[in-house]
């Protein structure tokens, strides 16, 4: 009975005396306009059930490039893994990856307190707190000021 109807569906021919329940109203006029009126229930009859199957998108997805069932882990141990593959960077970008099948211990992928004060030494010194950057620009038109001041003169 099943493979009957999935028949009549793909030839777009039913001979259920019913017709069958629209698949996809968004390309049908009455469903877009949101009236469910008799005329409504009419066009919907009335469209083919092929053109009801058409309308629908065939999706396929692409399979994911992942091997999630059995991720490669470089061991740290062997001496044919190249020594990018040992690193901090590397066992982040796993565990991001495969996430605890990577076996990385989420502990490790932080940042130790020493290199935090060396990252907020870096900020401080690439990115100033607005006042010391105000005082700064003081100084200079102060100096561009006393420039000026020796030119005239």
């Amino acid at each position: 009975m099943a493979l009957a109807r999935a028949r009549e569906r793909r030839d777009g021919v039913c001979t259920n005396p019913e017709p069958p329940a629209p698949l996809c109203q968004s390309t049908i006029p009455a469903a877009i306009d949101g009236r469910c009126d008799e005329s409504a229930l009419r066009e919907i009859r009335s469209t083919p059930t092929k053109i009801k199957l058409l309308s629908i998108a065939h999706y396929n997805p692409r399979p994911l490039w992942l091997n999630i069932k059995s991720p490669y882990i470089p061991s740290k141990e062997s001496e044919k893994t190249p020594e990018w593959q040992k690193t901090e960077k590397c066992e982040r970008r796993l565990f991001g990856r495969y996430g605890g099948a990577s076996g990385v211990d989420p502990a490790k992928l932080w940042p130790s307190h020493v290199r935090l004060e060396e990252l907020a030494a870096e900020d401080r010194e690439w990115h100033p707190p607005i006042e010391v950057m105000l005082e700064s620009i003081a100084a200079r038109e102060r100096e561009r000021e006393k420039e000026q001041r020796r030119m005239e003169r």
